[in-house]
């Protein structure tokens, strides 16, 4: 029995040893394993992004081998920075969004400290991660800015930025209001302001997807009106709806359609192949390495060279500058509201200077200034002379011109300086298009040139030219003149496209509305222009009206 109870005795005894043993063991390990991690702490790659904004900033990279030190650093861009045994080196590094920047640490063992850093728009999120509830059209957000200070956000394009404190509400109304909305995607994008006491600033735009889908309504305005401020007009509606949650777009085509032809534009050479010719000849052509229009030809009289695509422009703004190289001291200049009849004969203003130092130009310069043609063949003895200026073009030196139509005002600008301000009162041409013409003067040569030309649709072209689809369509017909388009066509048309009408004119021409309205059955409103802010408020209203 005593024999047993030592057995028993040894064995727990032997057990206790081997437990105690692979504790032990355990410990050891485990001491192992943390200097392990420990030395490889000792050894990385930090960053932090301390600038950003619009898809570049710096970033400060942290490398450090605590135990061995750090012999060289192998930048992304391939540099090679001796470290000589340092510890930790800290360097700033400049960084693009979408890119990738490897380091590589080499240790006085030449052991490798290596580190890819992704910049990419997952990235920078996290550094000021968004948390957001959604209920209906009202947004919960909290912002984590982590490390840095100074914090600050704003929507969309507002210029206006926020403090922020702790989690905010917003419409998603107040989004619409500062272009921060996306309608195709039902998202709303917002701006992110981290700061530190230095005025260091990292700014990224962050998307958040929203489940609102708010009332929609696309508005067209055709404006006759030329004072008024359009965008702002269009601006304060669109905000105004959108404090109702209504999202308003616009589609300009009724405006006019500005169109843009440059002469520095990669396809300016096929351009300009397609213009017409008008009178003598010449020889005009595009030189591609000078990116400059040229008549080499002295011609015998006036040679024109003219944007033949459309001539249906009521508003032109021509800017160019102009020299010759050539000896002889004749004429150049530019037309503006050119028209060539069917028959031959063209209509059109000229802007025209000589030099009149070798020879005496045309006429010693008694025809420098503004001219005119009014349905005649395009010839120096069929001008008339609107107003003259006493000044002539430079041999040799580039001169820059402007010349502006709008309405029966013409305007011309000489480096800047006013030189031109005419009103043709008598059977104004008020649509047309522009070009170039020289007379008996070689080598005369355009270039920088911009010509932007817009078109005045009447309202029945306005509502047969937009594309109308499912969504409310309302035209808003701004024109404080008398509409001549309020015709039974007119009416037919809006009412087979469930078109909205708003009348917008002076009390003077209600009348013209009182007969027409009654035509588009429960889809018309007349407003009065006379007063901004109650046009502004009586248009927001009956938008707001139909949407219900």
């Amino acid at each position: 029995m005593k024999k047993r109870h030592l057995l028993i005795v040894v064995v727990l005894m032997l057990s206790l040893s081997l437990m105690l043993f692979i504790q032990i063991e355990r410990v050891k390990q485990i001491k192992v394993n943390a200097k392990i991690m420990e030395q490889e702490k000792s050894k990385e790659i930090g960053y932090h992004i301390y600038k950003y904004d619009n898809d570049e900033g710096t970033m400060l990279v942290k490398i450090q081998d605590k135990e061995n030190g750090i012999n060289e650093l192998i930048l992304p861009d391939e540099r090679v920075l001796q470290c000589y045994g340092k510890k930790q080196i800290s360097i700033d590094y400049d960084i693009q969004n979408n890119n990738e920047y490897y380091f590589k640490a080499i240790n006085t063992l030449g052991e490798v400290i290596d580190k890819t850093i992704v910049i990419n728009q997952e990235t920078l999120e996290d550094l000021m991660p968004v948390q957001y509830s959604e209920e209906k059209t009202n947004l919960t957000i909290d912002i984590n800015y982590k490390e840095y200070k100074n914090k600050y956000y704003k929507f969309g394009e507002s210029k206006e930025w926020l403090q922020y404190n702790s989690e905010f509400d917003i419409l998603v109304a107040e989004a619409v209001k500062n272009n921060a909305y996306n309608e195709e995607d039902k998202s709303v994008n917002i701006y992110l302001k981290g700061a530190d006491d230095l005025e260091n600033e990292v700014i990224i735009k962050t998307k958040i997807a929203i489940k609102a889908e708010l009332p929609k309504v696309k508005l067209t305005i055709r404006n006759t009106d030329t004072n008024m401020d359009i965008e702002k007009m269009k601006q304060d509606i669109k905000n105004k709806l959108a404090e109702s949650n209504i999202s308003a777009g616009f589609m300009d085509i009724a405006l006019g359609g500005e169109e843009i032809v440059q002469s520095n534009a990669e396809d300016a050479k096929t351009i300009f192949d397609t213009w017409g010719r008008v009178g003598y000849t010449g020889r005009w052509y595009y030189d591609a390495n000078g990116k400059a229009i040229i008549n080499s030809e002295n011609t015998n009289n006036y040679t024109g060279f003219y944007y033949s695509k459309r001539m249906d422009y009521n508003e032109i703004e021509l800017e160019y500058t102009n020299t010759t190289t050539d000896r002889d001291d004749d004429m150049m200049g530019c037309m503006i509201r050119f028209n060539k009849n069917s028959n031959g004969t063209v209509s059109t203003y000229l802007f025209a200077l000589d030099r009149h130092d070798n020879g005496g130009g045309i006429s010693n310069g008694a025809y420098n200034g503004l001219l005119k043609i009014t349905g005649k063949s395009f010839a120096h003895g069929n001008v008339s002379v609107l107003q003259r200026v006493n000044k002539v073009w430079k041999r040799n030196q580039w001169t820059k011109y402007k010349i502006m139509a709008k309405e029966n005002n013409i305007k011309v600008y000489i480096d800047d300086e006013l030189v031109i301000d005419y009103t043709d009162n008598s059977a104004p041409i008020l649509e047309g298009s522009y070009g170039f013409f020289s007379y008996s003067q070689a080598y005369s040569m355009y270039k920088d040139i911009q010509g932007k030309g817009l078109k005045y649709y009447s309202l029945k072209e306005a509502i047969d030219i937009t594309n109308w689809d499912k969504d409310t369509n309302c035209i808003i017909n701004i024109n404080n003149d008398k509409e001549e388009d309020l015709t039974d066509e007119v009416a037919l048309k809006l009412n087979e496209n469930k078109i909205y009408y708003i009348g917008v004119t002076t009390e003077e021409h209600k009348s013209e509305l009182d007969e027409f309205l009654p035509k588009i059955i429960n889809r018309g409103k007349y407003v009065n222009s006379e007063d901004y802010e109650q046009m502004v408020n009586s248009i927001v209203e009956y938008v707001k009206k139909i949407k219900k």
